[in-house]
Formats: structure tokens, sequence, C-alpha cells
């Protein structure tokens, strides 16, 4: 025959929970803050670049932004560490950079990328994509792949809907762009929005 539960042993499996709770919450708080402070450190050199603003995630301290303006152009950066290389679960992650102006006017889509073919399939080397032909041969005249192969093999696309021209790249083991490679990429954006406009 079953005893019933007794109110204080209910009160006291409720008590144990929240207090459980709590210091949970507690270390989750102080390992976002730990993350936070690192990630403010990295950001340090590049915010008087843009002027700009550091923004946290507000649960996890998984990634950070940078939120600024460069030569009249709205900027946000973005380093999100530890990022999984693939959509499933996998040991193989690296950390991601990107670098966005946000008020870029245009019509069409376009990206640039570099492929690598397995076993002699796909096509290998850097790739320019649009889908306005006119675009695709004046993005292709700026030589934008000699630029882009000394920064590894980043991806630069610009939407048309949201107006936004984004470069991004792995850039592991660091968190951010050094200073100067950060305002290369600014000027190598700057001078994509002009090529399209």
């Amino acid at each position: 025959m079953k005893q019933d539960v007794s109110t204080s042993d209910i009160i006291l499996g409720s008590v144990v929970i929240v207090i459980f709770l709590i210091v949970a919450y507690g270390i989750g708080r102080a390992h976002s803050a730990w993350k936070n402070r690192s990630f403010t450190k990295a950001w340090a050199p590049l915010v008087p670049i843009v002027g700009g603003t550091v923004v946290y995630d507000r649960s996890a301290a998984v990634s950070s932004s940078l939120h600024g303006t460069y030569k009249g152009h709205a900027v946000r950066a973005i380093m999100t560490p530890q990022r999984n290389r693939y959509h499933f679960d996998s040991p193989d992650r690296y950390n991601e950079f990107e670098v966005l102006l946000t008020d870029v006017a245009g019509v069409h889509d376009w990206s640039i990328y570099h492929e690598k073919s397995i076993l002699g399939i796909g096509r290998d080397g850097w790739q320019i994509k649009s889908n306005d032909a006119q675009l695709q041969a004046r993005l292709e005249a700026t030589s934008i792949a000699s630029t882009l192969a000394l920064l590894g093999t980043p991806v630069l696309q610009y939407t048309a809907d949201t107006h936004t021209l984004r470069f991004s790249n792995d850039i592991t083991p660091n968190l951010v762009l050094i200073p100067r490679q950060f305002n290369e990429v600014l000027e190598l954006l700057i001078h994509l929005a002009r090529v399209q406009a």
C-alpha cells in the first residue's frame, strides 16, 4: 500500500528545486559574463575604427557584435566562436567572423565564393554568381578573387531584400580580424558597393 507524500516532503522538494535553479542560473550568468569580458577584450582594437558599440547575446554568450559606421556606411561585425562547420553535431568547429554593410542599395543578389572540386566533380576556384549578367561582368572585372585569396576563402554576398553586403570567413584560431585586415575588408566592401551601384 502506497503512503501519501506528506506536505513537508513536497515543500522540501520544491525548495531543493528552487535552490538548484538559482544556482544553475548563477553559474550560467557568471559563465556568460566571463565570456563577454573576453569578447570585449577581443573587440577593443576594432571599436575605434567604426566608432562602435559592442552588443552581447541576451542569453548564453555564444557570439557578440560590433555596431558602428565607416565612411558613412552602417557597419555590423559579428563574431561567432566555435561554430559547427556542418549542420549536424560535429566536433569540427571554427571561429566565424562577419562584416556587414547594412545600407547598400541594389536590385540583384550576388555572391562570390571559393569552390573546391571533389574527385574531379564540380568546379575549382573562385565563383562569381549573379542573375544580372552586366553586374556579374562588372564584379569579374574587379579581379576580386586575387584580393580575397589573401584573406583565405571568405564568402561575399549581397542580399537585395535587406540591402546587406556581407563578408564572412573562418578566422580560427582568432576571434576577430586584426585592425589592418578589418580596414581592408571594410574598404573592399565599400568598393564593391560602388561597383554594384
